[in-house]
């Protein structure tokens, strides 16, 4: 039979999704948390760090997010992931931050877009147009550069 200890990680995950959907962020960010750092080898650790990026996302910690996307191996969730990246790139980003996410995560070609769209955006003078050129070659969209 299941040791009782077994079900603890399921009922931290459940409250943290409750919290969630109760407009509690602080209590579900603490909670999920929690549960990475008693159960780090828990099966379901890729959907607590799917959802702990869903609320820095919301908190509009970039940074953060992406850092716990990085740590989702199971493919499975490459769908997800795309999703949500493009999902909260696509909101109104300042471009310092964007710059630092794209330094962080150079190979990552929806935050390469998102840079390079909002690069196009900025006057003349704003734009990093040798990386522009550099970005728009690697993701093969030099039509987006004139």
């Amino acid at each position: 039979s299941e040791q009782p200890t077994s079900m603890t990680p399921y009922a931290c995950f459940y409250y943290a999704l409750a919290a969630y959907r109760q407009a509690l962020p602080e209590v579900a960010m603490q909670t999920f948390t929690k549960l990475l750092q008693q159960y780090p080898t828990w099966h379901q650790r890729h959907e607590v760090l799917y959802w702990l990026a869903q609320l820095q996302f919301e908190q509009q910690d970039y940074l953060a997010a992406f850092s716990y996307l990085a740590q989702i191996e199971d493919p499975a969730f490459e769908a997800s992931i795309l999703q949500i990246k493009m999902h909260f790139l696509s909101q109104a980003i300042a471009p310092h931050l964007l710059t630092t996410l794209f330094n962080q995560y150079p190979q990552d070609s929806i935050i390469a877009k998102a840079w390079l769209q909002q690069q196009v955006q900025l006057p003349f003078m704003q734009q990093d147009t040798n990386r522009m050129r550099q970005v728009a070659q690697q993701l093969k969209l030099l039509d987006w550069l004139y």
